[in-house]
């Protein structure tokens, strides 16, 4: 089968014009508004709606990693791939909103999510979640440039270095300029842009080949049938148990990588910066709630469907040549059924994808240096001007950073599953901190941070013997486990409507108003 071939000019077109159009768009609204503050620019002005939150948070969750994963996990796994990939992602929306309702009532004036708890606990809290902020936005980032460049190479042959160079330029030049309503603005418009475009590819699946040849070629395989297309999948990292239960949506192996991945998906919500921007953004805090809410929900059929049509399909049509890595099972099957039209559409989402969720990982970035690190730690006495300053400066070296990281990682040979898995390692032990310092006022500052710190390190620890899914376990129950017992002996009790009684402004030694 001969794959068609896409000219690099459309690539150039493609990610220039987009960015460029998002460009225009920030720019005139940055002037309409006639706000150009650290505060418009880190809180979006606090005036955002609840359709603009909820398409944005859709965006934002929309990966590069999110296609090119749910549909390797789909060639995998099967139709359990496709379906615990969805699933996992969705659930920590459901507490989140509860989160997100708390931070917006209790602490109006915050900018991140950080800032919140350097007031309920301490400095060494607010210095630990910082940094998680930052390594989630990185590895966010990592996924969305190399799944990016490994399309625009398997699609126009274009050096998939070159691309990423292409992606980061994109996505950075817009949002230094906008700030966070820029991104919430843009990232809603290319959500909408992102279900149009990946239906189209979904119903193309479905009119090209159709799910009955797709069910049938996977029994073909299950029974034998077909044992070409079964010795591919086997070299291709298919296991035969996971072959043989491809067919089921509740396989043993979709579960064990469900629970894991679940487990994964916590932190890649509850620590990250962009979504707790997009609770500090909205107008109140019911519209958070509900954002976040409808936004999960919205979300779950986009790696679902394109899980099932371009990753198990892929599989059953026998997409993947031996010993090539599943990474490239979404891109493989849409070049090779739908041509030159598919990967059009199929690109045009994708790059939609990556510009809104790298544009929400630079303004997180941005956000947590600028206002948690340079404004408390480095310049207390900071001006506005000075914090927004810095913001767009950071976001530049962040930019910068994604870049050779990403190189980096494309050249090791790390696939995205590996990243995705690894941010349960790392940052995973900070989400039951986060959550019972949010509702439980006995939650010890000390529980808190030697719960994050000791889990994480374990979690590392056994990474490095056992791998990704029982290190991300071992970080969430051993945090937990020492977050609960320390928070029991030192038998704190907070009262968390001194939140709202909170002066900002007064704390810093200088108005953020001051220009």
């Amino acid at each position: 089968m001969t794959a068609t071939m896409m000219p690099q000019w459309i690539i150039w077109l493609f990610i220039g014009g987009q960015a460029a159009l998002m460009s225009v768009i920030i720019i005139y609204l940055a002037k309409s508004k006639k706000e150009n503050t650290a505060e418009s620019y880190l809180t979006a002005g606090r005036s955002v709606g609840l359709g603009l939150s909820s398409a944005s948070i859709v965006a934002e969750w929309t990966w590069a990693a999110t296609i090119m994963v749910a549909s390797q996990l789909g060639y995998i796994l099967g139709f359990s791939g496709a379906f615990w990939y969805a699933l996992a992602a969705t659930l920590p929306f459901f507490p989140f909103a509860l989160l997100a309702l708390k931070l917006k009532k209790e602490f109006p004036q915050a900018r991140s999510f950080p800032e919140y708890f350097y007031y309920r606990f301490d400095k060494k809290n607010h210095i630990l979640l910082s940094v998680f902020g930052f390594i989630v936005a990185l590895m966010v980032s990592i996924m969305i440039v190399v799944g990016g460049g490994i399309t625009i190479y398997q699609f126009s042959g274009m050096d998939p270095i070159m691309a990423m160079v292409l992606i980061v330029l994109a996505f950075s030049s817009y949002t230094v300029i906008g700030g966070l309503y820029g991104t919430v603005f843009s990232d809603a418009m290319q959500g909408l842009l992102i279900y149009l475009v990946f239906g189209i590819v979904i119903v193309g699946m479905a009119v090209a080949v159709g799910p009955q040849e797709i069910y049938n070629g996977l029994l073909n395989m299950i029974q034998g049938n077909n044992q070409d297309y079964v010795s591919r999948a086997l070299e291709n990292g298919v296991t035969r148990e996971a072959l043989e239960e491809s067919l089921s949506i509740l396989s043993l192996p979709g579960f064990v990588l469900g629970i894991g991945l679940i487990i994964s998906n916590f932190p890649a919500v509850f620590v990250e910066q962009a979504f707790w921007g997009r609770s500090i953004a909205v107008k109140d805090a019911k519209i958070a709630t509900r954002a976040f809410i409808i936004g999960g929900l919205a979300w779950f059929p986009i790696p679902a469907a394109v899980g099932l049509a371009l990753g198990t399909g892929g599989l059953a049509l026998g997409m993947l040549q031996p010993g090539t890595s599943p990474d490239s099972i979404a891109p493989s099957t849409v070049q090779n059924v739908l041509g030159m039209t598919g990967m059009i559409a199929f690109l045009f989402g994708l790059i939609a994808a990556m510009l809104s969720t790298g544009s929400g990982e630079l303004n997180a970035a941005s956000t947590i240096f600028s206002n948690d690190l340079y404004r408390r730690y480095f310049n207390r006495n900071a001006t506005d001007k000075q914090i927004l300053r810095v913001a767009r400066l950071f976001g530049i070296v962040f930019a910068v950073g994604v870049l050779i990281a990403s190189i980096a990682v494309f050249k090791a040979g790390l696939s995205m599953l590996d990243v995705y898995l690894a941010m349960g390692v790392f940052v995973g032990s900070a989400c039951v901190p986060i959550f019972l310092g949010m509702l439980w006022k006995r939650c010890s500052a000390d529980g808190s941070f030697y719960g994050a710190v000791i889990g994480s390190v374990l979690a590392i620890i056994i990474f490095l013997v056992y791998g990704e899914v029982p290190a991300t376990i071992t970080a969430v129950a051993s945090s937990t486990i020492i977050t609960v017992a320390l928070s029991f002996i030192q038998n704190n009790q907070y009262d968390f409507d001194r939140m709202i009684e909170i002066d900002v402004d007064k704390d810093d030694h200088a108005s953020i108003k001051v220009v």
